[in-house]
């Protein structure tokens, strides 16, 4: 099943950010409750992979996922690049 063309594969968009999750992580988790819930993470030895996991979708429903800084080494291809190279394939035959 496919789309008629110009229909867009999402018509309603990204949706929208929840204001009220936001709103209600705001009253009842301040910053605070999110470092200290880490520390204990961190002092006591046993296993806490699902509660940490909870504690990291809380973060990023809050404040977004970190950005990530990304590296890149060699040719950077533009649209001029790419047609320039077409251009001197047709000229030479």
């Amino acid at each position: 099943m496919g789309w008629e063309k110009g229909q867009s594969g999402n018509p309603g968009g990204r949706p929208k950010e929840d204001a009220e999750l936001k709103r209600l992580i705001d009253k009842n988790c301040p910053p605070e409750y999110f470092v200290k819930k880490l520390m204990d993470f961190i002092d006591f030895g046993e296993d806490h992979n699902i509660k940490l996991k909870a504690l990291v979708i809380l973060l990023e429903r809050r404040y977004g996922k970190p950005h990530q800084a990304i590296e890149h080494s060699g040719e950077i291809v533009t649209w001029g690049t790419v047609i320039d190279a077409i251009r001197k394939k047709a000229a030479a035959g």
